[in-house]
């Protein structure tokens, strides 16, 4: 079990409750129930069980043992150590933080903050909300004991699946046309004033009324009460998330996962009117109105028997009856969705979800017949049907959450939370004013008390200075991430400079390479026309038209021996290699020089 979603004083309270006495003998008599469980049961091995019957078996169990003094003895030690430690954790919060809000207020907080983190752990747990019955829920258990009772896995990836797989299946044919009712519902409505004009709230309902009517798979369009009971959705999210992050695909998913769940699990007369169930459930829910005005507002019914007498032209009770339905029909249908104040449908859905897991509680019936009768003084002023009607619709959005809870506090509190828990166990009407306070501890101090001035003194200078030194080291932390940064920066710039500069190196390198590169081609170039002019000189020279040497046989006997051409011309040509060679040399050299320094 993970410890960090639980507050620090329910982890200390687990501690020593499981080191006590009263646990030891407690487990030591839950045990043995549960052997005779088994026993009874025919079950060799606990573990033979699936978890329902696990579950089904503990819970057996524990009531076999709940009356016992074992239980009764752990139940009241529970009850010690969560006083203490829940005080002394808020005690410390009192002397360390200087909070802003009460006591009272930081002990109702760190108790929200652990059932939360219990019905997070165990939300089988669920019907534990039933003792928040006609209670004002915060936000966030608001939004827990919604996502709990409408939980849908199913529809939730259903819902995901198709959109990962081709999210234009998610949108219905008239989607246009949905979200352009959307607009005028939220524009037209008084009660949905805050909700208009914004784009993000306008598109989230266009999601979820698009999908629903996807799903149905028909090509008429959605009715009215459709659109608006996917307001309160959006609403209770509203009161933590920011309108933007309604359109975020989690967001989506769980709108649409809590719309389809309660659409499918609405009481019939909720329903359409071409139902015949529907027709009948509605019929049921009329009679019990009129059973609760003629026991808690007798005047009022008879007032409206007589009116509904002359506008149906119809006698007695049924006439009653008959009327009623024309007036209530469509509040019921919507569950008060645009005739009441957000804040107060909130507060009357909160009491109907509370209690989808108990199939005989009903809760609508009350509240409508609660509405009539706060509007007691202006119905009784009304002489026909219209008049009523249209009193109701103008008049309704006056009344306030706590009149609703005056009200059934006063006159329906214990009928309908016996209903509430008749199918699950006994709990604790919980009444201040019938019932002595179950904890002693939470208005006393039992932080070591500061009993003279000088005591409170040297306490507040000790926490000055706690918080200076903290100050001081968190100065030191900011002065140090600084430094850092700017070191850091000094680097970057520095590293950002070498680069410059070898990368100028680099250029005059390559730069000097290219000049070196183009001189040793040009010194070839010379060479090798040097070369091909001393081939040139090599070659014997044949000129045309030259006369040839005289044959031996031809000369004259007398004539003086002469030096021959050919000689000479050897001679040349010796000289001519030589001189070759050393320009050969030279250049080979000078252009290994030349190619080496390139390198």
């Amino acid at each position: 079990m993970a410890t960090a979603a639980y507050p620090g004083w329910m982890i200390d309270c687990k501690t020593e409750v499981t080191k006590s006495k009263e646990w030891s003998t407690v487990t030591r008599e839950l045990h043995a129930a549960i052997e005779q469980e088994l026993t009874e049961s025919h079950v060799a091995q606990f573990t033979d069980l699936s978890e329902a019957e696990k579950r089904l078996l503990m819970n057996r169990a524990a009531n076999a043992i709940q009356h016992g003094d074992a239980y009764k003895s752990f139940n009241s030690k529970l009850s010690t150590f969560l006083d203490h430690y829940l005080n002394n954790y808020v005690g410390q919060q009192l002397l360390e933080e200087f909070p802003s809000e009460s006591k009272t207020d930081l002990i109702l907080h760190q108790v929200r903050e652990g059932a939360f983190g219990l019905l997070r752990r165990w939300p089988e747990m669920k019907c534990k909300l039933h003792l928040c019955f006609n209670q004002n829920l915060p936000d966030r258990l608001r939004q827990m004991a919604w996502k709990l009772n409408l939980r849908n896995p199913k529809a939730r990836s259903s819902y995901l699946e198709i959109l990962k797989a081709d999210p234009n299946s998610a949108m219905s044919v008239m989607d246009l046309d949905i979200i352009h009712k959307c607009e005028i519902l939220l524009q037209a409505e008084p009660t949905f004033r805050n909700l208009s004009h914004n784009a993000d709230i306008l598109h989230a309902m266009k999601a979820v009324l698009s999908y629903h009517h996807a799903r149905k798979n028909t090509q008429t369009s959605l009715v009215d009460t459709d659109y608006m009971l996917v307001i309160p959705f959006i609403v209770h999210l509203l009161t933590t998330l920011r309108p933007d992050q309604l359109v975020a695909e989690n967001c989506r998913a769980l709108l649409i996962e809590e719309y389809i769940t309660f659409m499918a699990t609405r009481p019939l007369y909720m329903k359409e009117a071409f139902n015949p169930e529907s027709n009948a459930a509605m019929q049921n829910l009329i009679s019990t109105v009129a059973d609760i005005l003629e026991r808690h507002g007798s005047k009022l019914a008879r007032h409206m028997q007589k009116t509904f007498k002359a506008a149906n032209n119809l006698e007695g009770q049924e006439a009653l009856l008959e009327g009623l339905k024309s007036l209530i029909r469509p509040m019921v249908r919507c569950m008060f969705v645009g005739y009441l104040t957000l804040d107060t449908v909130l507060y009357i859905w909160d009491q109907h979800i509370i209690g989808l897991d108990t199939p005989i509680y009903d809760i609508v019936p009350t509240m409508a017949a609660v509405v009539l009768k706060l509007l007691n003084q202006t119905l009784m002023e009304c002489s026909t049907l219209y008049g009523m009607e249209e009193a109701l619709k103008r008049d309704a959005s006056s009344l306030t959450k706590e009149q609703f809870m005056y009200e059934i506090n006063k006159h329906f509190y214990q009928d309908l939370f016996a209903i509430l828990n008749k199918d699950h166990g006994r709990l604790p009407v919980l009444d201040p004013t019938q019932m002595a306070m179950p904890w002693s501890q939470w208005n006393k101090n039992v932080i070591p008390p500061n009993l003279t001035a000088q005591d409170r003194q040297q306490a507040r200078e000790q926490r000055q200075s706690k918080k200076q030194r903290e100050l001081y080291q968190r100065h030191q932390e900011e002065e140090e991430r600084h430094r850092q940064k700017h070191e850091e920066k000094h680097q970057r710039e520095q590293d950002e400079k070498d680069k410059q500069n070898l990368e100028k190196l680099l250029q005059q390198e390559r730069q000097e390479r290219e000049k070196h590169d183009r001189q040793t081609k040009q010194e070839i170039d010379v060479l090798k026309k040097e070369i091909d002019r001393l081939k040139m000189i090599q070659q014997p020279s044949n000129r045309p038209g030259s006369l040839s040497e005289p044959s031996s046989q031809g000369r004259q006997p007398d004539s003086p021996p002469r030096t021959s051409s050919g000689d000479a011309d050897r001679g040349d040509r010796t000289g001519a290699e030589k001189t070759t060679k050393d320009m050969l040399n030279h250049f080979a050299n000078g252009a290994r020089s030349l190619g080496g320094q390139s390198q």
